[in-house]
């Protein structure tokens, strides 16, 4: 048993840490930490190990007493520690959440502040097998994805727990077979808390119907932790390939192969609100379904506001991400200057030629200094056409499929007053022609949008 700890151990450390690394350790003076740390002094020396232990204050003496154990063992080893106290039970209160909530979320911002100022290589903990199986029957309680599942992970970013692999019998057998001391936490025996009642009462139930049940769970963790894998592969793809960032704009392609995976563009879009627009303060189940919903509803458009700050609109085959705050269109008029201008999110500028190549359009105006660019306004109308039929720019917008929110931002040529020419909308103007004109100058508007070549 003892080799076979060592050997996981030794294993997961050799893994995931560099050579001579720094660590930061959570080492609270229980079992658990107390085997871990004991490996990790036959690993590395004593200057690389930066101990650290918070006091919850929860307790009275005995959490003080917990604290003088780790001195003491600090002492005894040559090892660097740094400690915290905080009241838990006052932050809870206020805050309105659990102590254990409190206590992991105030711990956790403890060891990273030390890690930060050491400039550690990882932060330590010492979870087994056992936390593991009771962290998945908690969440499973309450309700998960397979995301959540997938529970504590060996490796998570700046967090590191070698032990995972190991099982409490392993550790406990470890521990008596080195003489080890260690303080017992009263508090692990109080099934008010969720996680005691889980190990204390409901676990041993299930042990005697299964008596492999933790090694069930841990096959299933390990296995949904490939589906995970696979998914997470699949859903950088898809961000990476349909996914684009204009400033303060992101614009999600709804490509028919993302569409035919209802589950999957959900997990993307989830993905972008979590990672790319970190609010994860505000996507739940009910606004995420929402979204899901307007994606796939048959209405062209749509809005869902998942706060203040954040807005997620259907234009036909894209989604629209943005802060309506921070994004609006930039009032301008321009004049004809032969120069180049960038406005919202076109780029254009005129210029008078007698040649008419590489251009997008030209424009059949008599007096040049009379041309203005400008954003369009609501009840704008157009010469359309050679029929000379006049139309109003919102039913070209609608015939051409421009998604509503481009259109605030789509400038228009204007000529004495007329709009001669819709910037960005293949359909023509009565003023426009593909062709030169009997050898006189033209204006050539040359114009470049990359947010409309994505959308359209």
């Amino acid at each position: 048993m003892r080799k076979k700890i060592l050997k996981n151990i030794n294993s997961n450390l050799g893994k995931f840490l560099p050579p001579n690394p720094t660590i930061v350790f959570g080492f609270s003076g229980g079992a658990d930490s107390v085997v871990l740390l004991h490996l990790l002094l036959k690993s590395y020396k004593k200057e690389q190990i930066i101990v650290c232990h918070f006091n919850h204050n929860l307790r009275g003496k005995l959490s003080d007493r917990d604290y003088i154990f780790v001195k003491y063992f600090c002492n005894q080893n040559g090892l660097k520690l740094f400690y915290k106290k905080e009241n838990i039970k006052i932050l809870a209160k206020k805050k309105k959440i659990g102590l254990e909530e409190m206590g992991r979320t105030r711990r956790r911002i403890f060891f990273e502040e030390v890690c930060e100022k050491v400039k550690a290589d990882k932060i330590i903990l010492a979870h087994h097998e056992d936390d593991q199986v009771e962290t998945f029957i908690m969440r499973l309680a309450r309700g998960t994805g397979l995301n959540g599942m997938e529970c504590m992970k060996i490796n998570d970013g700046i967090y590191f727990r070698p032990m995972l692999n190991a099982s409490k019998k392993d550790i406990l057998e470890y521990l008596n077979l080195n003489s080890l001391n260690f303080v017992q936490d009263d508090s692990n025996f109080d099934t008010n808390f969720t996680r005691n009642f889980i190990r204390l009462e409901l676990l041993p139930k299930l042990q005697e119907l299964n008596p492999k049940f933790n090694n069930a769970i841990s096959n299933l963790i390990s296995n949904v932790s490939d589906v995970n894998a696979y998914l997470s592969e699949q859903i950088n793809y898809f961000r990476k390939s349909f996914l684009y960032e204009f400033g303060k704009l992101k614009v999600l392609k709804l490509n028919s192969k993302l569409l035919e995976a209802r589950s999957l563009l959900k997990s993307v879009m989830y993905k972008i609100l979590i990672d790319d627009l970190d609010a994860s303060e505000y996507v739940n189940s009910k606004n995420l379904d929402d979204i899901i919903k307007l994606i796939y509803s048959s209405k062209s458009s749509g809005q869902v506001h998942i706060s203040k700050s954040l807005v997620v609109e259907k234009g036909y085959k894209n989604i629209f991400l943005y802060n309506p705050s921070k994004l609006y269109p930039e009032d301008f008029l321009c004049k004809f200057d032969n120069k180049k201008h960038k406005k919202n999110f076109f780029e254009f500028n005129f210029k008078k030629q007698n040649k008419i190549e590489g251009i997008y359009s030209y424009l059949k105006v008599i007096s040049p200094e009379d041309i203005i660019i400008r954003l369009n306004k609501p009840g704008d109308k157009i010469l359309y056409s050679k029929k000379k039929k006049i139309k109003k720019l919102h039913d070209i917008f609608i015939n051409e499929k421009i998604p509503k929110f481009i259109r605030p931002y789509i400038p228009v040529v204007e000529c004495r007053g007329e709009i001669i020419k819709v910037i960005g909308v293949r359909a023509k103007s009565f003023f426009e022609s593909e062709s030169e004109s009997n050898g006189k100058d033209v204006i050539s508007l040359r114009y470049y949008s990359k947010l409309l070549e994505v959308i359209l």
